[in-house]
């Protein structure tokens, strides 16, 4: 463990509720979903491993799991 990088906005003090987490085939982005803000969060992936988180992106309510195809889209 060398990282912790919330899947969260700034300032976000509600339910935390994460469900779901994968890399893209080239594992070079990260996603994971949020269910409590019903979102989910995408990072970009250092070649030492460290993330940085790009954005967040809705999604219908509580999303539990989901799933990037070999393209590498979700």
């Amino acid at each position: 463990h060398f990282q912790t990088i919330p899947t969260y906005p700034e300032g976000y003090s509600g339910s935390h509720a994460c469900a779901d987490i994968h890399l893209t085939p080239d594992n070079q982005f990260l996603y994971a979903s949020h269910r409590g803000l019903n979102i989910i969060a995408a990072f970009s992936v250092h070649e030492n491993g460290e993330l940085s988180k790009i954005d967040t992106y809705p999604t219908r309510n509580t999303p539990r799991s989901f799933a990037i195809g070999p393209d590498g889209k979700i």
